[in-house]
């Protein structure tokens, strides 16, 4: 068999060559050529000093070469750069000699210089007697590969940079629930290291065993876990509220090799909880406890929520109270009354009040507004307090008020009078006391002339 000239404008397959011997031979070896030509892989035959005898045409094309002949005759060199030759080629094929055939990458260079990497496989052909005299290699190029690897090496590199930055704890555990990868995390919320953690049973860490087991049947129903709580415990034995999402994970047949999720650390969020909550017991007793009759309603006169004692004061059940008109369940009617204090409410912006009777007893209505922080009245609080037992005992406080008025002024013209009838008595004492007073200082004055006529006789 020997070498035809190319034919312009066709890489043909068995034309390429020119057969000598039997009909037999051809039919064997054509096919074989065929073969060789039409591979999506390139192939390349070189003698031992490493210059090209043969190439396919994937061969030159992934090089840049349009024919064979452009390369038939010189050195494998011009399909690598210097580097590529020093580095890969050199100690590549130095293998191929020692071993007989060796594959791995090599990298290889186009006819406009650029680069890209293949996938060699290499034989050191022989002859009959064992003797070398010829490399056949095959070529892919793999730069898709590399791309592709290279590009899930970054995405691995970004992915596992968040994995071990996110704030919530990444984990993954085998069929039996013992820990094989777990996010750094962990120390934060838990103080355990990642290495105090992998290889123990996540059933450890459970505060409460049988949250695990109902974990597990949550996932063993649903094929995941969401939003599952369960209290852990911390290195300290400190107790964390978490929150788990979960999902098995499964072999290429399908069979489950274990399951990964991610647990949030929810502690402040329960905390924050719990002191809602009993902040919200604390309004619940107060409300229900306190006697007078509350009620919230929105803009519109609607019941939205209500105590006890505004229950017991209309009487109704509470579907029958929640929805419905503040004016229904307290006046009875279709519509606000007049004067109502919740539509002079909605007009003054302030509180305001009214009494009403019903059923004998006084009632003082009282409505203040709920605003929202624009000032627009988005409701209102409607207090409904019984004052019937204060409006009796300010009746009977001004009865009281008017009799003891009444008494007083009876004792004053009383007072009155004695004192007029003392005050008499006194100017009647006190001018006889004078009149005395004056016949005494009369009689004393006669008696002095008296003495001065009738002098006493002398002894």
């Amino acid at each position: 068999m020997t070498r035809k000239k190319e034919k312009k404008g066709k890489l043909a397959d068995q034309d390429r060559f020119e057969f000598t011997g039997t009909d037999r031979f051809k039919e064997k070896i054509i096919p074989v050529l065929a073969m060789v030509e039409q591979s999506s892989e390139g192939m390349a035959l070189a003698d031992l000093n490493g210059n090209l005898v043969f190439v396919n045409k994937t061969w030159c094309e992934m090089h840049g070469y349009e024919n064979p002949e452009s390369l038939l005759g010189r050195n494998l060199e011009i399909c690598h750069s210097k580097e590529q030759i020093e580095n890969d080629v050199i100690p590549f094929n130095k293998k191929v000699k020692e071993k007989g055939k060796f594959s791995g990458e090599v990298g290889h260079q186009r006819k406009d210089g650029s680069l890209f990497p293949t996938l060699m496989t290499t034989t050191l052909l022989k002859d009959l007697n064992g003797t070398p005299y010829a490399l056949a290699g095959i070529a892919k190029d793999i730069s898709e590969q590399h791309r592709a690897e290279k590009e899930l090496r970054l995405s691995e590199e970004k992915y596992r940079k968040i994995f071990e930055n996110v704030q919530d704890v990444f984990y993954k555990t085998d069929k039996k629930g013992i820990l094989t990868d777990i996010s750094p995390s962990i120390e934060r919320h838990t103080g355990y290291k990642v290495s105090e953690v992998i290889g123990r049973y996540v059933y450890d860490h459970y505060l409460n065993k049988e949250d695990r087991i109902r974990f597990l049947k949550k996932l063993k129903d649903d094929d995941e876990v969401i939003n599952f709580e369960a209290q852990m415990l911390t290195k300290e034995n400190d107790i964390v509220y978490t929150s788990a999402n979960a999902h098995y994970c499964y072999d290429n047949d399908g069979n489950i090799t274990g399951l990964e999720g991610s647990l949030k650390d929810i502690s402040e969020s329960k905390r924050a909880e719990e002191k809602l909550r009993q902040a919200s017991d604390n309004w619940d007793r107060t409300f229900r406890s306190i006697r007078d009759g509350i009620a919230l309603l929105d803009r519109d006169h609607h019941i939205v929520q209500f105590n006890r004692a505004f229950q017991d004061y209309v009487g109704k059940t509470k579907e029958e109270i929640l929805g419905n008109y503040c004016f229904f369940h307290v006046h009875g009617s279709t519509c606000p009354i007049d004067q109502c204090p919740f539509v002079r409410m909605k007009q003054s912006k302030v509180r305001e009040s009214m009494e009403m009777t019903i059923d004998n007893r006084v009632y003082e209505m009282i409505v203040d507004p709920i605003s929202d922080e624009d000032g627009n009245i988005t409701g209102a609080v409607h207090i409904m307090s019984d004052i019937t037992r204060r409006k009796q005992t300010e009746s009977e406080l001004l009865k009281l008020k008017e009799d003891l008025e009444s008494q007083v002024a009876e004792k004053t013209k009383e007072l009155k009078e004695k004192l007029d009838d003392l005050e008499r008595f006194f100017k009647a004492t006190i001018d006889r006391e004078l009149r005395m007073k004056e016949l005494f200082d009369e009689n004393r004055e006669l008696k002095e002339k008296l003495v001065t006529i009738d002098p006493p006789p002398l002894k």
